[in-house]
């Protein structure tokens, strides 16, 4: 017997399982997810708190992405009239998509937001 009480058999069993469950296309996953909770509803507020908890989980790839495609739609001659000499100053070219200078060009030039 295992520590948690379990044969040796019953142990491999579970792996065997596990890797069968991993294994699943996602609509066959929610096919036994949903026939899972119909037979144990009890289960039901544990899985959407299971859910809710993984929802709310950002990858870092996902932000760095958006942030790209973000920066990407800038208007390049409006970045490029960032970058120079200004009434507040000189900013440099590597600087001029920093949100504090963003601000600063928009209402010295008296542009409106992007």
């Amino acid at each position: 017997m295992t520590s948690e009480g379990k044969t040796k058999g019953q142990v491999a069993r579970d792996r065997a399982v596990r890797h069968l469950l991993e294994r699943l296309k996602p609509d066959e996953a929610a096919g036994v997810r949903r026939r899972l909770l119909e037979a144990n509803p009890d289960l039901s507020s544990e899985a959407e708190e299971i859910a809710r908890s993984l929802l709310h989980e950002v990858e870092y790839e996902d932000v760095a992405a958006e942030i790209e495609n973000e920066i990407r739609a800038l208007d390049y001659e409006v970045l490029k009239g960032r970058a120079g000499s200004h009434e507040g100053g000189y900013v440099e070219p590597s600087e001029a998509n920093d949100t504090k200078n963003t601000a600063r060009f928009m209402n010295q030039s008296g542009t409106q937001g992007i």
